[in-house]
């Protein structure tokens, strides 16, 4: 009987793009901006929640590489990043064959 190896680590870019889509409010500001770029002020009206506690989910996302910001005069707009849905079906798809 032959064992099998060790399942493959995933990358930490992969990581980080799991991590910050999964949790509810975060996955729910994805959907708007796929929609159009957005700023944390018209986020939060739709959201429901404060501007400062959509800016530290929109930090995660940044950081994360799933957002671009944008200045627009006063506001900061955000726009989803496709690229991001791309290299997180190739992760997936390299991880789990």
């Amino acid at each position: 009987m032959q064992q099998e190896g060790r399942a493959p680590i995933p990358s930490a870019d992969l990581l980080k793009l799991l991590r910050s889509a999964g949790d509810p409010t975060r996955l729910q500001i994805l959907q708007l901006l796929a929609v159009r770029p957005r700023s944390t002020r018209e986020i939060a009206g739709l959201i429901g929640l404060t501007e400062a506690a959509i800016s530290k989910h929109m930090k995660l996302l940044h950081d994360a590489g799933w957002v671009e910001r944008q200045r627009h005069s006063y506001y900061i707009y955000y726009r989803l990043v496709r690229e991001a849905l791309t290299g997180l079906s190739h992760g997936l798809e390299q991880l789990l064959g």
